[in-house]
C-alpha cells in the first residue's frame, strides 16, 4: 500500500504537464477529467490508416489483414460488414473545445485533468476496443495504451468520486449539446 501511494505521488509530480509525440496530458488537482479521443487531424506516416475488415462468423472477430473498403472482398452481409467498418470521422474542433473548457475552469479556480489524443481517427480510435481501435498495429497499440493510461492515472490520483467529460462532436446539422451514457430523453427532461 505504501509503495502504491509513493507511485501515485511520483505520477502526480512527474506528470504535471506531459506531452508525448501523440498524447497531451495535463495533471489537474480537481475531480474533473476532460478527454478528447479523436479531434485531431494529424496523420503520422508511421501509422497506417485503419482498414475496413472482413467479419469472421466462426471467431466473431474482424480480419483487418485485407482492406475491404469496397465491400467486395468478403462474403459478408451488410450487418456483418458494419461490424468491421471503422469510423473515420474527425470530431471537428473538439481539441479546441477541450482546451477552452480547461482555461475557463482554471479562471474559476478549478484545475481539471486533460488528456488529448493528437492523432486522426483514421489512424486510431481511442473510443473502441483496442483491436478495432488499432487494428493490431504495434505503434498504434502503444499510443492507445498511453492515452488510456493517462486517464487511468488521473482517476487513481483523484482516488474518489470524479467526473470524466469525454468530448465529442457530431455529424448532423442540429446544433445540440448532447448528453449520453445511459440517460434517456425522459430522464434528461425531468
Amino acid at each position: 500500500m505504501v509503495w502504491y501511494i509513493i507511485w501515485l505521488t511520483i505520477v502526480t509530480l512527474t506528470k504535471s504537464s506531459f506531452s508525448s509525440q501523440y498524447v497531451n496530458y495535463k495533471v489537474g488537482d480537481s475531480a474533473i477529467i476532460f478527454s478528447c479521443p479523436h479531434g485531431s487531424r494529424i496523420k503520422p506516416s508511421e501509422l497506417s490508416d485503419r482498414k475496413y475488415g472482413c467479419y469472421d462468423k466462426d471467431s466473431e472477430i474482424c480480419d483487418y489483414s485485407v482492406d475491404n473498403a469496397n465491400g467486395t472482398i468478403c462474403n459478408n452481409t451488410k450487418s456483418e460488414l458494419k461490424k468491421c467498418t471503422p469510423s473515420m470521422v474527425t470530431d471537428i474542433h473538439t481539441v479546441e473545445v477541450c482546451q477552452s473548457l480547461d482555461k475557463e475552469m482554471q479562471k474559476l479556480g478549478v484545475n481539471p485533468y486533460v488528456v488529448i489524443l493528437n492523432i486522426s481517427r483514421t489512424k486510431i480510435d481511442a473510443n473502441r476496443k483496442i483491436f478495432k481501435a488499432t487494428q493490431n498495429n504495434s505503434l498504434a497499440i502503444e499510443i492507445y495504451e498511453e492515452y488510456h493510461q493517462n486517464i487511468a492515472d488521473s482517476i487513481d490520483v483523484i482516488n474518489g468520486p470524479a467526473i470524466l467529460f469525454d468530448i465529442h462532436g457530431h455529424g448532423h446539422a442540429m446544433q445540440w449539446i448532447e448528453l449520453g451514457y445511459t440517460l434517456t430523453s425522459t430522464e434528461l427532461n425531468e
